[in-house]
Order: C-alpha cells, then structure tokens, then sequence
C-alpha cells in the first residue's frame, strides 16, 4: 500500500536479455535485471512464444 505524498526509493538496474529462436515459430526469451542502486534484489522474466507463421496469399500465388 502506497501512502500519499511519500516518495519511493530510487531503483537503478541493467538490464539483460536474450532471445533464442528455437525455429521459425518457436523462441524462448529470457531478461534479467540486477539492481545497482536501491533495493538489492535481482528480477526477471521467463517466456516461451509460438507464433504463427501465415503466408501472404499473392505471394502463394505467384509462386504456382
């Protein structure tokens, strides 16, 4: 709970990431952020992503 008129500490972080392409739909990305300045703690991000490859459909056509 935030109360009025108080001031949150200052954060300062790097952060770090990666994405890795599994194949053409498949990744997996990852982000990770140490604190430099402020409250000692290290966050991150885990996730997994399939996207749709769809064709265009005059390409399609011109290739027949």
């Amino acid at each position: 709970m935030e109360l009025p008129g108080c001031v949150r500490p200052r954060e300062v972080g790097l952060n770090f990431g990666l994405l890795w392409d599994l194949s053409a739909t498949h990744h997996i990305i990852f982000s990770a952020r140490p604190a430099i300045e402020g409250t000692n703690q290290l966050q991150g991000y885990f996730g997994y992503l399939r996207a749709l490859h769809l064709a265009e459909p005059h390409r399609k056509a011109q290739q027949q």
